[in-house]
């Protein structure tokens, strides 16, 4: 794609994001993490840092950190993910309640205020009620976790 395209064309970029799904799919996530960057920058050259295809970019980058227990690496993308995903899907898209959520595991795992946890729970709830009804699975999982992080709160 790149002699078609040229080094800077989005469909490079996707190319990119497929070849790293691929490796994080596998595990390898060294690799998955250099693929989306390489997807990151050709998408940061041709639609600019903050168009709203970006924020996929940064929310795959979050989620290969995340596996790799690079916390703060996963937050800082995941916090792109979201400025971006709020001012272009708006505040009651399910991608948004993903990526509440995702924050929410990263505040879980590095051990943060229970409260913050809750409050990116809550958050993907109630998106998840509205937009795709409580019985829905990723709205029970959600409602699953607060249930266990209120548990963990009251045994301290």
């Amino acid at each position: 794609k790149e002699n078609v395209h040229g080094t800077n064309h989005p469909k490079l970029a996707n190319t990119y994001n497929s070849i790293g799904g691929v490796y994080c799919q596998q595990g390898k996530f060294v690799e998955a993490l250099k693929y989306y960057n390489k997807c990151r920058v050709v998408k940061e050259k041709a639609l600019g840092s903050y168009h709203p295809h970006m924020a996929v970019t940064h929310g795959n980058i979050g989620f290969v950190y995340m596996k790799q227990d690079k916390y703060e690496e996963a937050l800082k993308s995941y916090e792109k993910c979201k400025i971006m995903q709020e001012s272009s899907l708006g505040p009651q898209h399910p991608n948004l309640a993903s990526t509440y959520y995702n924050i929410a595991l990263l505040h879980k795992h590095q051990n943060r205020k229970k409260g913050d946890t809750l409050k990116y729970l809550r958050k993907a709830l109630a998106i998840y009620d509205v937009s795709l009804g409580q019985d829905h699975s990723k709205t029970k999982n959600v409602q699953n976790k607060i249930t266990e992080v209120e548990r963990d709160r009251e045994r301290e």
